[in-house]
């Protein structure tokens, strides 16, 4: 059997395993991940938590989920939260949702992207 070495941001788990190669360098890799994953993620969980029921009215398709995801991620979700400004980050995802509700095709479709 192995132990993966395990990293936690709230309800976020990593698990990295070398299928028993390694244990060292699954834990420098979980160290190295721990420096890039921070406890914003923890807090974009539990927003989208919040949100979720939300999310699955509004966007019934998971691939379109996971792209509004996205798109919140890369107009700057983590920035806000890792600023401490969570109000913000909770509207930019209301945002997104509603951007993401409306449009019949993707927003990038939409916009040509």
């Amino acid at each position: 059997f192995t132990m993966p070495a395990i990293l936690r941001r709230g309800r976020v788990t990593i698990a990295v395993d070398t299928s028993g190669s390694s244990p060292a360098l699954a834990r420098v890799l979980r160290d190295r991940l721990s420096e890039w994953i921070g406890s914003e993620y923890a807090q974009l969980s539990e927003l989208l938590l919040e949100m979720r029921e939300e999310l699955k009215a509004q966007i019934r398709e998971p691939a379109r989920r996971t792209a509004m995801v996205r798109d919140a991620l890369n107009k700057g979700v983590l920035e806000l939260l890792r600023a401490g400004k969570y109000d913000e980050a909770r509207e930019l995802l209301q945002q997104c949702v509603r951007r993401w509700s409306q449009a019949t095709a993707t927003p990038h479709e939409q916009e040509g992207v």
